[in-house]
């Protein structure tokens, strides 16, 4: 995938998904149960901690120091980052998490847009930290698709 056509989507995902954010009551991010005893608050929480660690990594790659194969061999490998960035996040307030997720979202789109073509595309180890991807959405659409359908929005 191109990177313009990564940004773009990653873009979408998260306009939808901060749409989706200013349309619920706070006891709807914070209290109603989405997926896996997640609640909204727990899923903008994951999201912060995996575009915090996306761009980590793009540098990681590029400095010839990849982790992501190391660290995140299997499912439950995921499962385990995805439950300990949920609990390091837990007793923060909603407009704290919204913030963090605000700047690990804009962090990883500036490391994204500064990437040069030939770093783009030389490395393929960087194509494959978004080729999670699916159906033209990205993680941060997935989750608004999935809120929303949850709350009949």
């Amino acid at each position: 995938m191109k990177k313009k056509k990564v940004i773009e989507v990653f873009k979408s995902g998260h306009k939808d998904f901060q749409q989706l954010v200013k349309s619920l009551t706070a006891n709807q991010i914070s209290n109603k149960e989405v997926s896996e005893n997640w609640t909204v608050k727990d899923i903008i929480a994951h999201l912060s901690a995996w575009n915090f660690a996306q761009a980590k990594e793009i540098d990681n790659i590029l400095e010839g120091k990849s982790t992501w194969s190391k660290l995140y061999k299997t499912k439950k490998d995921w499962d385990e980052f995805n439950k300990n960035a949920v609990e390091e996040r837990r007793d923060k307030n909603i407009k704290v998490i919204i913030s963090e997720w605000e700047s690990s979202f804009e962090k990883l789109i500036n490391r994204l847009d500064n990437l040069t073509e030939k770093e783009w595309n030389s490395n393929t180890h960087l194509h494959s930290l978004f080729h999670y991807e699916k159906e033209g959405l990205s993680d941060e659409g997935r989750h608004a698709q999935e809120v929303k359908k949850l709350f009949n929005l």
